[in-house]
């Protein structure tokens, strides 16, 4: 029969990668397992749909074929990975929830059983609290006060029991779905549930909505004295007068339910209406559960028993489950049976109570329910984390809640009111430091605050944590309020651990109740997110404070003079070094008129500089470098900066390790070192007389321009621009040309090289036949054209050592595409490949056309190949050099061999130490041989949904590989640096620049007058402007005049 065949076939759900162009066959696409760890497979499906699918990856139901490893057919194409609406359908689909097809009416069988002993309760005042969304309404309060203070009170659940029978088809329906299940929404997809019972049965004819006339079994608790003195139970008839919600029972203030309110604080020590309705439940559920244990015969019933505190709890039978008690909840017997509407335990137990249980409906396999228990919980759990790491997706939202590590130290469960999230550690890159605040905060009993955020990976929205930045970051004392903690859910997640490795019965409240047991009350409501602080993000951060003494602002220069700093002195030397190089006079003239300081136009761009003075863009550069040239030397000198507090200079040499300068360019490179710089650095390429003052010319120089037999006219302008004899025997003639000196010129000094210096040297870092693998100054000067700073020499100094990796940290335009030749060249003179890593395919595209156009100019035998998705330009074959330029999850992909799996320990499995690369043990051919990775823009390691890839491939590299990352704004680099220690069993170092090339302005937007209003900036004065920053700050407060900050 077609039911059979359909009962044979092994259906999965995956990840259909479309956005994988490799393609098996002529329709096979490569997909991944969901909830399987990520195995791989080939779907096969019609050409039709794979030309309609895009590129865009996609769920899918799909049938493993018979007989063959890894290959499946398309049974149903689902929405798109990345959308809410598809991921929490492929979870409902996953774990039984949906389809969900009830039995249909005309088999309902319901039967009215009349008690004798019912009693007609509908004089009481009964209400019910709970969601606003809640639609199956299965208990109500009440409360009858005595002149003399005592009271009782009521509390009533549907009697289910009494409507469906033991023999009913919807009894063993609701067996096999265990209970009901529920999201809460997001975005313009609104909550939902998708009940246990049939709709009409489970929002209306069962459920004790207002107004209407409802059989219940209902427990009275007799208070006097501020105590329970006794309990009795009984069947009753009563209407639900007052439908009400959780907040609107907190804000009544009718007299009768603050009585309420105030009785029940007293008896539970709680305080929000949560918890107080919680308190009723597990008063109610232990009642029932002492009288299933030791009142009826047989012990037919159902408790819910947990043996061990934190170990998950399971169903038994009461027979066998008496006097194992509850654990956590600290009660001998416990059962649930306050919602029989969404919960079949609870059904059946009514039955139990009533003794209409049939010896068939007794003898069911307890075990099979509790798996199937299990998987609803397993639901709520994920959609749970679902739904919040979509809320969290945009922007990282700070949480404050009890947190504890499980499943020795890989999975973090996050407290938060009655709710709580699992979040796996294994692959976080703050696993360490999370572990060790969690192991303080459980020692002292404290609440803390966490920033949480959303990522993609393997296809499903999966949550991160990491710790705040420590002006961020709150302690408060265990459960006390906070008015920007994470708001309670309105559910609990009911069993959530009870197959993920323990009970959420388990967490137990200061007071002696049981957080997760509001399950018995509350876990048949969606699953709200937390509302969370709105604005409040990984970008936020507290103003910058101001100085504790601003400097003065700059005076204005006099017109038509341009403004020294520190005199005149200053400025005719900048005039006399732009006029040595031949800026023409009229540019200077220009300039002379413009009124800027020399910092000032030293933090200008070429392009501003050419529009102030009008001379060509090559000339402006020179203007602009020779600035910042002689901005260094004026900020050294006794009294310089006194255009206002120093600013950041753009300088192509650095005076000392600890203020790094700036190399702008091989055309001015060289030109742009000034004297004071000079006799500052320590490149190996500046000989002994090249550490003379300025005023000195040095004797090897000037003996080499006379053997190129150039005119006084290029000596002056060579001498000038103080460029030592080797760093000028590797410049090329066009960039001879470009400083100024003319074709035949150049060509000459080339020809007087020692053969040609530029290729000749340059060509030296490919030779693998030299016994010293190291790579030289002189070598990688020989290939960028111009001596490397500082900087650059500093991080070349760590990647010449194999054992070590490296984290470069400089400002943006500072000269690290230089530091990553360093290590391609460094991997090629060892005889490897080199792979560069970028985050976006036009990064990619950008760095292919640089390093194809400097290995061709530099005349080196070096092959480059772009891999990006879009694109695939291979070296040619056999290329005994080859640079693979690639983006970040290109090279992910290649190593990671299971995303859904922890990376495998750091051991190696190779006679050279290497580990396993590649899906299934094949080796990918472009990592063989691999000897540096460059890693750009690390800081995408933080990134809220592709930091993942980032992490993934740090931990997968073999331990053999040198790392280079590159990072302009990593935040915390010393941690990062130990955690790749760590995770790669290797050592590295930390290399810095500090001095700022692209100058940083911060600011708001003024919307009214549509203007940048600038409060703190890295030019000019670096004082902070606090009168604007209030300004900006009254705007953001006041709506009528609001401003958007942001950072220009």
């Amino acid at each position: 029969s077609r039911s059979t065949m359909s009962e044979t076939r092994d259906y999965k759900y995956a990840v259909v990668r479309f956005d994988d162009r490799n393609r098996y066959g002529q329709t096979g696409v490569p997909a991944s397992l969901l909830f399987s760890g990520g195995v791989k497979v080939v779907v096969q499906m019609k050409r039709e749909t794979i030309d309609k699918a895009g590129k865009r990856n996609r769920f899918g139901k799909i049938e493993m074929l018979d007989g063959s490893t890894g290959q499946a057919r398309m049974e149903e194409l689902l929405g798109f990975v990345g959308e809410y609406a598809a991921e929490l359908e492929i979870y409902q689909l996953h774990y039984g929830i949906r389809p969900c097809r009830y039995p249909d009416r005309g088999v309902w069988a319901l039967s009215e059983v009349e008690h004798s002993d019912r009693l007609d309760c509908t004089h009481l005042d009964v209400f019910s609290v709970d969601n606003a969304s809640t639609r199956d309404v299965d208990d109500a309060l009440s409360f009858e006060f005595d002149a003399d203070g005592g009271c009782t009170i009521g509390i009533h659940v549907a009697d289910v029991a009494a409507h469906v029978g033991c023999d009913s088809p919807l009894f063993d329906w609701a067996r096999n779905r265990a209970s009901s299940a529920y999201h809460s929404g997001f975005g313009d997809t609104t909550g939902g549930s998708v009940p246990m019972l049939p709709p009409d049965l489970a929002h209306d004819l069962l459920s004790l909505n207002q107004d209407v006339r409802r059989d219940a079994l209902s427990l009275f608790l007799r208070v006097e004295g501020g105590a329970v003195v006794r309990k009795w139970d009984t069947r009753t008839r009563l209407i639900n007068r007052d439908q009400t919600t959780y907040s609107a029972f907190d804000a009544d203030e009718r007299p009768a339910r603050v009585a309420a309110r105030a009785l029940l604080q007293a008896l539970s020590g709680a305080v929000a209406a949560e918890d107080l309705v919680a308190w009723t439940m597990i008063e109610y559920n232990g009642y029932f559960g002492s009288k299933l244990a030791h009142e009826l015969d047989g012990g037919a019933g159902l408790l819910r028993v947990q043996a061990v505190a934190q170990q998950a709890a399971v169903y038994t039978r009461a027979a066998i489950g008496k006097g194992i008690g509850h654990k956590s909840l600290g009660l001998n017997e416990y059962a649930h049976t306050s919602s029989p509407i969404r919960r079949f335990s609870d059904l059946h137990n009514q039955h139990a109570l009533a003794r209409t249980l049939s010896t068939t409906a007794a003898a069911f396999d307890v075990d099979a329910f509790n798996a199937r228990a299990g998987q609803v919980a397993a639901y709520h759990a994920h959609v749970a984390a679902m739904e919040l790491a979509y809320a969290c997706r945009d922007a990282p939202q700070l949480v404050t809640g009890r947190v504890e590590l499980s499943d020795e130290g890989s999975v973090l469960r996050l407290h938060t009111g009655r709710s709580r999230v699992r979040i796996a550690l294994h692959d976080n890159y703050f696993a360490e430091p999370l572990a060790a605040l969690v192991a303080s905060s459980a020692s002292e009993g404290e609440q803390l605050r966490l920033e949480v955020w959303g990522v993609l990976k393997a296809g499903r929205t999966q949550l991160r944590v990491r710790i705040p930045r420590a002006e961020q970051t709150v302690r408060s004392p265990l459960f006390a309020a906070s008015e920007d903690a994470m708001q309670p859910s309105s559910c609990s997640l009911a069993g959530v651990d009870s197959v993920l490795g323990a009970d959420a019965d388990a967490g137990v409240r200061a007071d002696g109740h049981s957080d997760a047991d509001a399950e018995d009350h509350c876990s048949r409501m969606p699953l709200v997110p937390p509302s969370l602080p709105p604005g409040i993000g990984v970008s936020e951060a507290p103003p910058p404070p101001p100085p504790s003494e601003p400097p003065p602002p700059a005076q204005p220069a006099a017109a038509g003079s341009i403004s020294t700093g520190s005199g005149a002195l200053s400025a005719e030397r900048l005039f006399a070094l732009l006029s040595t190089v031949g800026v023409p006079a009229d540019a200077l003239t220009a300039l002379r008129q413009c009124g800027v300081g020399v910092q000032v136009l030293s933090q200008l761009s070429a392009a501003d500089v050419a529009g102030l003075t009008g001379c060509a863009p090559g000339e402006a550069e020179t203007i602009v470098t020779l600035a910042a040239s002689e901005a260094e030397q004026l900020a050294d000198e006794p009294g310089g900066g006194s255009e206002g507090a120093r600013a950041p200079t753009a300088l192509a040499t650095e005076p000392s390790a600890d203020a790094p300068g700036v190399t702008s360019g091989a055309a001015v490179a060289a030109a742009a070192v000034a004297p004071a710089a000079v006799a500052a650095s320590t490149t190996g390429l500046v000989g002994g007389a090249e550490l003379s003052d300025a005023g000195d010319d040095d004797p090897q120089l000037l003996l080499f321009l006379k053997g190129c037999a150039v005119s006084e006219m290029t000596a002056s302008l060579l001498r000038g621009c103080d460029v030592g004899v080797d760093a000028l025997r590797l410049l090329p003639a066009d960039e001879l040309v470009e400083l100024g000196v003319p074709e035949a010129e150049a060509a000459a000094i080339v020809a007087h090289s020692v053969a040609g210096a530029v290729a000749g040297v340059a060509s030296l870092a490919l030779d693998t036949t030299l016994a010293d693998t190291e790579l030289k100054v002189e070598e990688v000067a020989g290939t960028l054209g111009y001596p490397p700073d500082t900087f650059q020499q500093n991080c070349l100094a760590v990647i010449i050592d194999p054992a070590l990796d490296l984290l470069a940290m400089a400002p943006t335009g500072s000269g690290k595409t230089a530091v990553a030749l360093c290590a391609i060249l460094q991997a090629f003179r060892r005889g490897k490949r080199a792979v560069y890593t970028s985050p976006i395919k036009a990064l990619s595209n950008q760095k292919y056309a640089e390093f194809k156009e400097w290995f061709g100019k530099r005349q080196l035998a070096a092959g480059v190949t772009l891999l990006t998705g879009d694109i695939k330009i291979r070296a040619p074959p056999a290329t005994t050099h080859e640079l693979i330029i690639c983006t970040s999850e290109i090279l992910r992909n290649k190593l990671v061999k299971n995303p859904d799996e922890p990376p495998p320990p750091p051991t190696t499995t190779a006679a050279d130490g290497s580990r396993p690369l590649g899906d299934g043990g094949m080796r990918d051919l472009d990592l063989d041989n691999l000897g540096c990775v460059i890693s750009d823009e690390i800081h995408y390691i933080n990134d809220v949904e592709r930091g993942a890839v980032w992490e993934e491939t740090l931990m997968h590299l073999p331990s053999t590989v040198q790392l280079v990352a590159l990072s302009a704004t990593l935040r915390e680099p010393e941690a990062f640096l130990a955690w790749i220690g760590r995770a790669r069993s290797r050592p590295g170092r930390i290399v810095t620049r500090k001095d700022r090339h692209v100058p940083l302005h911060i600011g708001g937007l003024d919307r009214p007058r549509g203007e940048f209003l600038e409060f703190f900036g890295t030019h000019d004065s670096k004082g902070f402007n606090q009168p604007r920053y209030d300004e900006l700050c009254k705007a953001l407060k006041e709506p009528a005049e609001r401003s958007v900050a942001s950072d220009g």
